[in-house]
Parts: structure tokens; C-alpha cells; sequence
């Protein structure tokens, strides 16, 4: 009988190193896999690739009419940065909507009161010589992905559904002069994971102006508000096609010089932009609370309802995450608490050979994979 008990024991052991050898290999392979699928990103976010502005207008102009999916792809990137990295890998099914691009407007008259896309385009040189602060792909740094405290997670995991009741997140942080916030690591986290996904989405990271970039005549808080406003205007004039006639005139683009004088004018154009720029889904905007202190109180509400305005469109799905560190005294009033997310940890910095990342393009047929190691 022992015998019979002992050659059982000994074939078992043999199937179970057997199993763990094969369970191993499968490890290493997709490790081996995401290694050759991330040199694109990792090039990407290395700066190997320079032309970012370049990638960023072709995702712009060619996003689907409808895409309902994008939330979806989004969640997947997201996920899939979480994970513990003791797991190994995750299969994942990719939606892969059909890519179709809408059909161009039908051609209007141009009046003195409108313009061509192609023509509001033309004044984008000078619009982004006044903006201050970055979109968020610009803040990407050499390899690295930044990840929030998990707490903060499901939150976003409700905010980027495109059927969710609430359209607005609000994720703040203790402040922190030290580094990178968890609040500001949510957002780039989204922001990354709207990049790699291609899905539609504006964004900006506040920062007050230098010194040397206060123009006579304004506070270094309306400098930054109007940077800022200039920021988004910039991104959306990349969107849609160059032939749409947008109800915009030449003396208004014009008079967006960086002077306070064009305040009112930014915030029309910017009002007209999103209006007409349908396929936008998501708006990311960090540390606007840096340019509340020593404002007259008015620039940062006046942005907000351009913003909500927007959102409260009938059949408009736009999603409208906020994330800050310290206190702020405009964004309490026009929040709903249970929109948002106190985090209390530091943010967590995942080097380049930490986990990885593959997204099947929304070109391609094929599952997502994602791998992860410590």
C-alpha cells in the first residue's frame, strides 16, 4: 500500500511541475509580447517619437461621428493599469467599433460673420504662443506611467461610462510642493489612457505664469486663465473637418491677441468650438484651483459654465473630470459632493519596466492584452 501511495505522490508531483513549467512559459510569453508591443508607446512617451502635435491632429480629425465604445476602450486602459502586478496577464475583449468617419457638412455661404475651420486653423500659431500650461500627452514623461491610490478607481470607472447619471468628477488632493499629487496622477492616468485608446478628449494642466510671461496690464492669475482658455481653443480647432463653417468671425479670431481685452472673446469662441465639435467626449483639467487666488472671482466660474453649458446639451455625452490639490473656493458651490473623491496617498510612479500595456487598434481584430511585473 505504500508503494501504491508513494508512485501516486511521485506521478502528481510530476503533473503539478509539469503544469507549473507550462503556466510559467505562458508568463514569460506574454511578458516577451508586451515587451515588443510597448516599444511604439514607450518610443511615444520617450520623446523618440518628436512629432507628438502631429499624432495628436490625426487622432482629432478622424475620430468616429459616433463612437460608443470609447468610454469602454478607456475603462480597458485603465484597468488594466491597476492591476496588481502579481498577475500575470489578463485577456480582455476589444470593442472594436467600426471606424467610420461622418460625412462632411453640407457647404454653407460663408458670411462676414463665419469662417471655415481651415481658416480659424490659421490663427492657431498665435493662439498658442499666449497659452500657458500643457495639454496633458505633453506632460508625459520618459517612460513612465503614473497611477492614483485605488480608491479613486472606481470612481472613474463610473465617470467614464458614457451612460452614467453624473457627467462631473471631482478629485482632490492635500497639497503637496514635493512632487505629483494623486489627484494630478488620476488625471494623467486618464489622459494616457484616452491616448492610447484614441478616444476623443481636450485637456489642460494648470500652472501659474512666470514672471517673465505677465503681460503688461494683467495679474499673473488672468494670464494664466487666459492661457488656459487659449489651450482649449487650441486643441478644439483640431477637430472636424476643414471645410465646416463655424459661426465664428474673422475680427473675433483676430482679437485674440493674450490681452485681457480678449477675456470675453476667448470665452465666446471657446462656447462655439465645443458646440460644433460633436464627437468630444471628455474634458480633463488639473489645478484650476491655482488660478482662483488673487482672481476677481469671476475667470474660473466663467470657464465652469462654458464647460456645463456644453454638458447639459440634450443627447451630448461630455464628461468633465477636475482634479486639485489644496483647497478651493470655486469648484465646492458647482460639485455635487457625491461627485467627488478626496485622496489622502501620494501618487505612485510605474518605471518603464513595470506594467505594460497593449491596445488592439479600433482598426484591427484581436483581443487587448495587458501584463504586469514588479
Amino acid at each position: 500500500m505504500d508503494q501504491v501511495f508513494s508512485s501516486f505522490n511521485e506521478n502528481l508531483k510530476k503533473e503539478r511541475e509539469d503544469a507549473r513549467k507550462d503556466i510559467e512559459d505562458c508568463i514569460n510569453e506574454l511578458y516577451r509580447e508586451a515587451s515588443v508591443s510597448s516599444t511604439a508607446m514607450i518610443a511615444i512617451l520617450s520623446g523618440k517619437i518628436t512629432n507628438l502635435e502631429t499624432e495628436l491632429s490625426r487622432q482629432r480629425e478622424n475620430y468616429a461621428a459616433q463612437d460608443t465604445a470609447a468610454g469602454r476602450r478607456m475603462f480597458v486602459m485603465m484597468e488594466a493599469s491597476w492591476m496588481d502586478s502579481r498577475i500575470a496577464g489578463r485577456t480582455l475583449e476589444s470593442a472594436n467599433p467600426t471606424r467610420l468617419i461622418g460625412p462632411a457638412p453640407h457647404v454653407q455661404d460663408i458670411t462676414p460673420a463665419s469662417m471655415t475651420r481651415a481658416q480659424a486653423r490659421a490663427h492657431s500659431s498665435t493662439i498658442k504662443l499666449f497659452t500657458i500650461g500643457t495639454e496633458g500627452p505633453g506632460m508625459f514623461s520618459a517612460g513612465k506611467f503614473w497611477l492614483a491610490e485605488d480608491a479613486v478607481f472606481p470612481k472613474l470607472r463610473t465617470w467614464m461610462v458614457e451612460n452614467a447619471s453624473s457627467r462631473t468628477l471631482w478629485i482632490s488632493s492635500p497639497y503637496d510642493k514635493a512632487g505629483t499629487t494623486s489627484a494630478r496622477a488620476a488625471a494623467l492616468a486618464v489622459v494616457t489612457a484616452a491616448w492610447q485608446a484614441e478616444t476623443p478628449l481636450i485637456s489642460h494642466f494648470c500652472q501659474r505664469p512666470r514672471p517673465r510671461e505677465v503681460r503688461s496690464g494683467m495679474s499673473i492669475v488672468q494670464v494664466g486663465l487666459v492661457g488656459m482658455v487659449y489651450s482649449l481653443i487650441h486643441q478644439l480647432l483640431q477637430f472636424g473637418s476643414e471645410e465646416e463653417i463655424l459661426p465664428i468671425s474673422e475680427e473675433k479670431m483676430t482679437s485674440l491677441d493674450g490681452s485681457n481685452n480678449s477675456w470675453e472673446a476667448s470665452l465666446e469662441v471657446l462656447r462655439v468650438l465645443l458646440d460644433h465639435t460633436p464627437v468630444l467626449m471628455y474634458c480633463v483639467i488639473d489645478g484650476l484651483n491655482d488660478l482662483e487666488w488673487g482672481d476677481t472671482g469671476k475667470g474660473c466660474p466663467q470657464v465652469l459654465d462654458v464647460l456645463f453649458a456644453r454638458q447639459r446639451k440634450t443627447g451630448t455625452v461630455f464628461n468633465i473630470l477636475l482634479t486639485t490639490a489644496g483647497q478651493s473656493r470655486v469648484l465646492p458651490p458647482r460639485v455635487d459632493p457625491r461627485d467627488r473623491q478626496v485622496t489622502t496617498k501620494t501618487a505612485t510612479e510605474v518605471e518603464r519596466y513595470g506594467r505594460r500595456i497593449e491596445l488592439s487598434s479600433r482598426d484591427q481584430k484581436g483581443p487587448v492584452y495587458a501584463a504586469g511585473r514588479s
